[in-house]
Protein backbone atom coordinates (compact mmCIF):
# COMPACT_ATOMS: atom_id res chain seq x y z
CA UNK A 1 0.00 0.00 0.00
CA UNK A 2 1.31 3.34 -0.77
CA UNK A 3 0.16 6.44 0.86
CA UNK A 4 -0.15 10.00 -1.00
CA UNK A 5 -1.22 13.20 1.15
CA UNK A 6 -3.34 15.10 -0.74
CA UNK A 7 -3.57 18.57 0.55
CA UNK A 8 -4.26 18.42 4.52
CA UNK A 9 -7.53 16.94 4.74
CA UNK A 10 -7.15 13.40 2.55
CA UNK A 11 -4.67 10.89 1.83
CA UNK A 12 -4.91 8.67 -0.78
CA UNK A 13 -4.21 5.02 -0.25
CA UNK A 14 -3.17 3.05 -2.98
CA UNK A 15 -2.79 -0.69 -3.83
CA UNK A 16 -1.87 -1.26 -7.46
CA UNK A 17 -3.16 -1.20 -11.07
CA UNK A 18 -6.71 -0.96 -11.46
CA UNK A 19 -6.18 -3.85 -13.48
CA UNK A 20 -5.02 -6.11 -11.14
CA UNK A 21 -8.01 -8.28 -9.35
CA UNK A 22 -6.14 -8.76 -6.00
CA UNK A 23 -6.29 -4.32 -5.73
CA UNK A 24 -9.67 -4.44 -6.54
CA UNK A 25 -9.82 -6.87 -3.88
CA UNK A 26 -7.92 -5.48 -1.34
CA UNK A 27 -9.92 -2.04 -1.82
CA UNK A 28 -13.00 -3.45 -1.13
CA UNK A 29 -11.59 -4.98 2.18
CA UNK A 30 -9.99 -2.11 3.54
CA UNK A 31 -13.09 -0.21 2.82
CA UNK A 32 -15.14 -2.46 4.77
CA UNK A 33 -13.01 -2.30 7.80
CA UNK A 34 -12.11 1.61 7.65
CA UNK A 35 -15.96 2.16 7.49
CA UNK A 36 -16.72 -0.48 10.62
CA UNK A 37 -13.70 1.23 12.94
CA UNK A 38 -15.30 4.67 12.50
CA UNK A 39 -12.13 6.64 12.75
CA UNK A 40 -12.48 10.15 14.48
CA UNK A 41 -12.10 13.11 12.25
CA UNK A 42 -12.77 11.21 9.09
CA UNK A 43 -15.44 12.47 7.16
CA UNK A 44 -15.38 10.39 4.05
CA UNK A 45 -14.17 7.35 2.29
CA UNK A 46 -14.10 7.14 -1.46
CA UNK A 47 -13.11 3.79 -2.95
CA UNK A 48 -12.21 3.42 -6.21
CA UNK A 49 -10.52 0.25 -8.43
CA UNK A 50 -7.68 0.43 -7.38
CA UNK A 51 -7.30 3.31 -4.40
CA UNK A 52 -9.09 5.15 -1.51
CA UNK A 53 -9.33 8.22 -0.87
CA UNK A 54 -10.19 8.95 3.08
CA UNK A 55 -10.98 12.74 3.67
CA UNK A 56 -11.03 13.70 7.23
CA UNK A 57 -11.32 17.08 9.05
CA UNK A 58 -7.94 18.17 11.38
CA UNK A 59 -9.67 19.92 13.60
CA UNK A 60 -11.25 17.02 14.51
CA UNK A 61 -8.06 14.25 14.55
CA UNK A 62 -6.74 13.62 18.16
CA UNK A 63 -3.45 15.15 18.72
CA UNK A 64 -0.81 12.53 17.92
CA UNK A 65 -3.08 10.52 15.96
CA UNK A 66 -0.91 9.02 13.31
CA UNK A 67 2.24 9.53 14.59
CA UNK A 68 4.67 6.31 14.73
Amino acid sequence: MQLTPLGDGAVLAGFGSRNDFAAVDKVARVTRALEAVRLAGVTDIVPSCASITVHYDPARVPAGAGSP
